[in-house]
């Protein structure tokens, strides 16, 4: 499960395990990649919105 790809399925599985309510503000369509650089690519921003 190495690399990017497996650690972004880490962040995944802890982020569904403990708060399973979670939603992104935005579309996913919306998100904005950047880079392509050694480390691939990269989120601009992860928009959530602010907890009641």
């Amino acid at each position: 499960m190495g690399g990017p790809a497996g650690e972004l399925r880490v962040v995944v599985e802890v982020l569904r395990a403990d708060f399973p309510r979670a939603r992104l503000a935005i579309p996913s369509d919306e998100l904005r990649p950047v880079g392509g650089g050694p480390r691939g690519h990269r989120l601009t921003a992860l928009p959530v919105p602010p907890r009641p």
